[in-house]
């Protein structure tokens, strides 16, 4: 912090105690160089503040582990398997990030995806492409199905 503080000018700050608890708690998968990237936000967005009491959004983890001690992959089927391929995993944890898009939008699909700044389309690929992750790994020894149909393109006559 007083590294961060001289570099930046400003007169030497601190965190609360409920900050300092959750830099403590944190897993810090990036170690030193995340934590010193924490402490540069936490500084620049906090100029006039003496204690540090909140963080901005930016500063935050991806994955906030202070509740449960671990990698919040847990709930996300094959996610933390190491033996299957990163962009598969990657595939995978995309999709339970739409889903919940989704859900947050009520089920509108369309605004789920302006929400995440992709298109309506891109979401649609998205999805298809981990369903078929995913019944791949329920079913190592089959090739993988077609991609059914897009009900939504006419065929030319």
């Amino acid at each position: 912090m007083r590294k961060e503080c001289r570099k930046q000018g400003l007169l030497l700050k601190e965190l609360s105690p409920e900050l300092k608890e959750m830099f403590a708690n944190y897993n810090w998968p990036g170690n030193v160089s995340e934590l010193e990237q924490a402490i540069e936000k936490a500084v620049l967005y906090n100029p006039k503040a003496h204690i540090i009491t909140e963080l901005g959004t930016k500063s935050t983890p991806v994955l906030d582990t202070s509740k449960h001690g671990g990698c919040q992959l847990d709930h996300i089927p094959y996610a933390d398997d190491s033996a299957i391929a990163l962009k598969d995993r990657v595939c995978l944890v995309e999709r339970e990030m739409i889903l919940a898009e989704i859900k947050r939008h009520k089920g509108n699909k369309s605004k789920a995806a302006t929400a995440m700044g992709i298109s309506r389309e891109a979401l649609r690929k998205k999805l298809i492409m981990s369903d078929e992750i995913i019944a791949q790994l329920k079913n190592p020894g089959q090739a993988p199905a077609a991609a059914p149909a897009n009900p939504d393109t006419k065929k030319a006559a």
